[in-house]
Parts: structure tokens; sequence; C-alpha cells
């Protein structure tokens, strides 16, 4: 709804340059979503980690009962931050790597990236058609170290996607 975006609004800018405290996830399940990632994973976190900032590599889709999101970088169709009891802190942002997280619907087949904004994200992606596994057309997770570096949402977004024809960064 149109007061639900302001109120992400406001809440990011607050949130706006305010390094907060927490930890980035980077998720590993067996979906295709993930696994064009994992490879990656490791040494980021670690670059990550060297900032002073926690950052762990975890099985599975989401990190249950984690109530320190900092970061989140997943990979599934599906998800359900609420179910998993999972809090995001504001500033965050999370991708999860989907075919249709950009598409808005209610009929859509996928979670929309608004679902991370709803929790607490100030940014996510998510395409608008169909890009397939390729790996250029969505952020890398070095997408969370830039952000760490102190360069913008935005700044850190484009710097780690290639491709982004298809992809809708909110």
């Amino acid at each position: 709804t149109e007061a639900e975006v302001l109120s992400y609004l406001e809440r990011s800018a607050k949130a706006d340059g305010s390094k907060p405290s927490g930890t980035i996830y980077f998720m590993k399940n067996s979906d295709i979503r993930s696994s064009t990632r994992h490879d990656c994973f490791a040494e980021v976190a670690d670059q990550i980690r060297r900032k002073a900032v926690f950052a762990k590599v975890v099985d599975g889709v989401l990190p249950n009962g984690a109530n320190d999101v900092a970061g989140l970088m997943t990979g599934a169709a599906t998800f359900d931050l609420k179910a998993a009891n999972v809090t995001i802190k504001p500033g965050a942002i999370c991708d999860h790597l989907t075919s249709f997280g950009g598409v808005l619907s209610s009929n859509s087949s996928q979670t929309p990236l608004t679902e991370f904004l709803r929790a607490g994200a100030a940014g996510a992606s998510g395409t608008v058609a169909e890009p397939h596994a390729i790996q250029a057309k969505f952020p890398l997770p070095t997408m969370q170290l830039h952000y760490v570096r102190g360069c913008s949402l935005a700044e850190a977004f484009y710097q780690a996607v290639t491709g982004p024809y298809q992809l809708l960064i909110v």
C-alpha cells in the first residue's frame, strides 16, 4: 500500500549510513538459485569479517530464528520470513535470485522482493522476466561487501551485477 511504501522509505532513510550491527547471511541450498553463487560465498564472507562485520555461510533457505539479519543472500523461489522467525535490521540488503521476484502482482508464482522490505530491509531486487540462471543478471555476493565498505545501496547493487537488464532494484 502507499502507507507501507512511505513507511519503508522513512525507515530506510533513518538507517542510511548507520551501519547497523548484525550478521550478513549467505544461504547455501541445492536450488540452482543458490548454487550458482556458492563458490563466492566463503571468500566474500571472509572479506566482510575483515571489516569487523559478522558474516556467515549457512545451509538452508533462511537463517531460521536469526534476529540480527543485516544482509541476506539466498536462493529460493518462495520463502516465509515470519514462519522462519527472521528479523531483518533496518538498512539491510536482501536478495533471493528468482525469476519473478520483481513481479509485483498477487498471482505471481514466486515470493516478491517486497517481502524483504515488509520485513525491514532497505533494499532488495528481483527480475521481471525469466532471466534463466545466468549469474550476470543477478547481484553477486560482493554486493554485501561493497555495502559494508561504505557504498550506497544503489552503488553496491550496480557494482555487483553485470547485466541488470531484467532486474528491478527497490
